[in-house]
């Protein structure tokens, strides 16, 4: 048995059929999961940015602790250095993304929230490394009492 095919038919043939569109039902379905999707990804990048930011600090203020503690006033600036330059480098690695360019418009910045996130980062550095220093003063007047008794 053997089949003749016509030109006009295998052009028939080899058309395409047009894709059935989906219910509306699902439709909204796979919108709402593709949103609770994304709201699950910022919620951990927020997390993540959060507890790095936490170990950072709370790692440089322990450090600048641990130097003024076992060697005093000798390991000020060691701890006021190694204090700033850890708690900074969570906001430093915020400038990765910022652009800043000039064209016949004029100065074209982008994404200048990570310039904010920054400078926000490094305030909060120079808080943690005060805070860490403080009591630098503290510590050499109980050494000296100390010693008197």
């Amino acid at each position: 048995m053997t089949y003749e095919i016509e030109d006009s038919q295998e052009e028939v043939v080899s058309e395409i059929a047009p894709d059935t569109p989906l219910p509306k039902d699902l439709i909204s379905h796979l919108e709402s999961r593709k949103q609770h999707r994304k709201d699950v990804i910022n919620t951990t990048e927020k997390l993540t940015r959060f507890f790095v930011g936490w170990s950072l600090n709370s790692t440089g203020f322990f450090i600048a602790k641990y130097l003024l503690i076992t060697g005093g006033g000798v390991n000020l600036w060691l701890a006021i250095s190694l204090s700033f330059s850890i708690c900074s480098v969570g906001s430093l690695a915020g400038l990765t993304g910022l652009r800043v360019n000039y064209n016949s418009d004029g100065i074209e910045v982008d994404n200048m929230q990570n310039l904010f996130k920054t400078a926000g980062g490094l305030v909060f550095a120079g808080i943690t490394t005060w805070l860490a220093v403080k009591d630098n003063q503290y510590f050499k007047i109980d050494l000296k009492n100390d010693d008197a008794d």
